[in-house]
């Protein structure tokens, strides 16, 4: 995945991929107020996927204060994922 940006609700979230050096206990991380979306390089491709589409959900979530709870968003970016699995979709630009 080589996305340096994405457009979420009209604004532009720039992303950024790090290593893991500090073996922090996540894998993606959404900073909504910044426009920043923060994801593990070292990740298998489809787990990093998955984690993308849940740190999207983050920035929906805070941006529409949806309030939803992180197991929801994390119930709702595994289901969208095996969606675009089962189905062949990809993640293409």
């Amino acid at each position: 995945m080589s996305l340096k940006t994405i457009n979420i609700l009209g604004q532009e979230f720039t992303i950024y991929y790090k290593r893991d050096k500090k073996k922090r206990n996540y894998i993606g991380k959404c900073f909504p107020n910044a426009n920043k979306i923060y994801l593990v390089d070292a990740l298998p491709q489809d787990k990093l996927e998955e984690t993308f589409i849940h740190e999207i959900i983050e920035a929906i979530n805070f941006n529409l204060e949806l309030k939803l709870k992180h197991r929801q968003i994390t119930a709702l970016a595994v289901a969208i994922y095996t969606v675009f699995k089962e189905n062949n979709l990809q993640f293409k630009k």
